[in-house]
């Protein structure tokens, strides 16, 4: 399978999902009603500037219901058309369910140079 997945417009709520932030360098994991909401955080600057993340590519691998996506992204500031000021790799999990595809996890991480994103090899 090859398609890219759509995302769903419509906000989980707190039954539906808990959050980790976890530092994986850092070795330590702050749950949501210990820190500020990243959208918090940097609210500001998205409201002020803009945001924007394109996918550079994607891989995708099913198996039965299950499906994983790895989508590579570059961020933006300002406009749709500025320089990247950012990279990394979205890591989601799907799973098939009542005729539909669910989104099961999200995780990712940025590029840095010590962790390059690799190139797409499909």
């Amino acid at each position: 399978m090859t398609q890219q997945s759509r995302r769903s417009e419509r906000p989980a709520t707190d039954a539906q999902q808990r959050t980790a932030i976890v530092a994986l360098d850092a070795a330590s994991t702050a749950w949501p009603e210990d820190v500020a909401s990243p959208e918090a955080a940097v609210a500001a600057v998205y409201r002020e500037r803009g945001f924007w993340e394109r996918e550079v590519w994607h891989r995708t691998e099913r198996f039965g219901n299950v499906t994983h996506v790895f989508s590579a992204y570059e961020s933006r500031l300002g406009s749709p058309d500025s320089a990247p000021v950012g990279r990394g790799i979205n890591s989601v999990q799907l799973a098939r369910s009542q005729g539909r595809w669910w989104i099961a996890s999200i995780a990712w991480d940025v590029e840095t140079p010590a962790n390059p994103i690799p190139e797409n090899d499909e």
